[in-house]
């Protein structure tokens, strides 16, 4: 119930927290399998302002405020819901699948790590997802081009997203809860396998967004690869680019004839945004197995 309490209080909504697991007076937060997350918690009023927080059976969240589970240093990821009822038993969901996508679609661009942030029993009207990052899922990409995809209704929607650099952090709002994907957007290249034989033809799918996530129709491409023996050839999308018929998409071809290590390096400049993606392959005369690429 919501009610104004006369004196030194102000309204609040209550939230009782689910006492079912080892009988604690907390919050249960589960990763997917489970398991008891280490987890903080905090709450904040309708301007954000962080405020003291007493764990007890029952917690006091202002009208309009919130309350943040924040489980970043065990699966990167928080979430901090704008609370609209009393909720009871609550029940928070929160993991990290890393490059393992856990949905049979993937997104566009380039995907560095998929979430999990789900709810039970939390009555909010909206939720902030921060999703933690590292430089070695990075690599050399630019973090000004990463955003947050959300799972629903089987496909991945970009949401308006913000990037804090410094802390290696990027935040988005959402209405609803699933699998949430940080996905670098700009230019991205995938070739089908990731070994060849000498003569083979190299089938490169080339993929342009821009910073909201949306394809990129007649993009200014440029591709070069570089062979084992130094030799470099250059691509563009005047020259063995070729645009799809789905906007953002674009392919090219290459014929491979000695054996080693391929670099690819792909670039491309939308809405004034420079974005350069770096990945390879290899030529082996004898392997045993193709080892073919979805996404």
């Amino acid at each position: 119930m919501i009610g104004l309490i006369i004196g030194d209080f102000v309204p609040s909504l209550s939230i009782t927290y689910n006492t079912t697991y080892n009988n604690t007076n907390q919050y249960l937060v589960l990763d997917e399998a489970g398991a008891p997350l280490d987890y903080k918690i905090e709450v904040f009023d309708e301007n954000g302002n962080a405020l003291s927080l007493a764990l007890a059976k029952k917690l006091e969240v202002p009208v309009g405020g919130y309350i943040q589970f924040n489980a970043s240093d065990s699966k990167k990821v928080s979430v901090k819901f704008k609370m609209r009822e009393n909720s009871s038993k609550g029940v928070v969901i929160l993991d990290n699948y890393g490059l393992n996508n856990p949905e049979v679609v993937a997104p566009r661009g380039k995907p560095i790590k998929f979430v999990s942030v789900r709810a039970n029993n939390i009555n909010y009207e909206s939720a902030q997802i921060k999703i933690k990052y590292t430089e070695e899922e990075l690599g050399n990409l630019n973090e000004s081009l990463l955003i947050i995809a959300h799972y629903a209704n089987k496909k991945w929607m970009p949401l308006n997203s913000s990037v804090d650099a410094g802390n290696n952090t990027i935040t988005a709002m959402t209405y609803s809860l699933s699998t949430f994907a940080v996905v670098y957007t700009g230019v991205s290249v995938n070739t089908k396998k990731s070994v060849y034989k000498p003569n083979d033809v190299v089938d490169f799918e080339i993929t342009v967004l821009n910073k909201e996530g949306n394809p990129v129709c007649n993009a200014p491409i440029n591709l070069s690869i570089t062979e084992p023996d130094n030799s470099i050839y250059n691509y563009s999308t005047e020259n063995g680019i070729v645009p799809s018929s789905e906007c953002g998409l674009y392919s090219a071809k290459h014929n491979v004839y000695i054996e080693g290590n391929y670099s690819v390096k792909a670039n491309a400049i939308v809405n004034g945004v420079e974005s350069t993606f770096e990945t390879y392959f290899l030529v082996k005369q004898y392997y045993d197995f193709d080892i073919i690429r979805n996404a």
